[in-house]
């Protein structure tokens, strides 16, 4: 091959590249990723987190509604060795989190073991 056939390739390939690469815009926030996340592992997992639990791997699952635990209690119950929960967000009849009257804060469950 020539250098200018080189040359030549070189530069489709950058234009190419050029037409081809765009700007990554997330559609959601970082803290709606890490809850779905949690949702897929806790409901969902794949092979591979199965194996790693059964290995003894264990969960921390920050800031999910509790009636999202008390689902996984009854749905993975042959999985709860494997998972710990903190910062359980309560909720209302809705599934909606309840709010501190006073601070308006959403108020979650208390942590103290």
């Amino acid at each position: 091959m020539k250098w200018t056939s080189r040359k030549m390739l070189f530069g489709l390939l950058i234009m190419a590249m050029s037409v081809t690469t765009t700007t990554y815009t997330p559609t959601v926030s970082a803290g709606e990723f890490l809850q779905q996340w949690f949702q897929n592992r806790l409901f969902s997992p794949t092979e591979q987190q199965r194996v790693q639990e059964e290995r003894g791997a264990v969960v921390i699952y920050d800031g999910m509604h509790d009636i999202e635990v008390n689902r996984a209690m009854e749905t993975q119950f042959d999985r709860i060795e494997h998972m710990m929960f903190i910062g359980t967000i309560i909720t209302n009849e809705k599934g909606e989190p309840k709010r501190d009257i006073e601070t308006g804060e959403i108020m979650k469950e208390d942590e103290d073991c």
